[in-house]
């Protein structure tokens, strides 16, 4: 019986530790520093499956004619938080334009992300935050 019963709560830490997985949650936030801006994507995270988790989506600068798309993969830690092993900006032509870094966390509600960003052209760099939201308005 104990063994049972010991089985069972090792099975409801597993899976409660396993739900603060993202399972593909939608994020929004700004950028800011010598250009500012809005990004938006998907974290995709699927635990049973084989892909890594990662991160996609889009970008805007409100400051100059520059938009495009951004990519980045994840290392999970188990616990709820995202790492940003390598993030890539593209342009709308598809042409790296800079790199960001920092973290999703889901163990602050309703998710929070935070990091650094740079555009490789030139000396502008910055910080971007922004948190988990229901769904991605187009």
């Amino acid at each position: 019986m104990k063994k049972a019963l010991l089985i069972v709560t090792a099975l409801a830490l597993v899976l409660g530790a396993s739900t603060l997985a993202a399972a593909n949650t939608y994020w929004q936030g700004k950028y800011s520093s010598g250009d500012q801006g809005i990004w938006k994507g998907t974290l995709y995270d699927d635990p049973t499956g084989p892909a890594a988790p990662h991160f996609e989506g889009k970008w805007a600068s409100m400051d100059v004619a520059k938009q495009g798309k951004m990519y980045a993969t994840l290392k999970y830690d188990g616990i709820g938080k995202y790492k940003i092993v390598k993030g890539v900006l593209f342009d709308e032509k598809g042409n790296v334009v800079g790199y960001w870094d920092g973290y999703f966390d889901l163990t602050v509600k309703p998710g929070v992300a935070g990091g650094s960003w740079a555009w490789i052209d030139g000396p502008v760099n910055g910080m971007w935050k922004g948190q988990m939201v229901l769904s991605l308005d187009e």
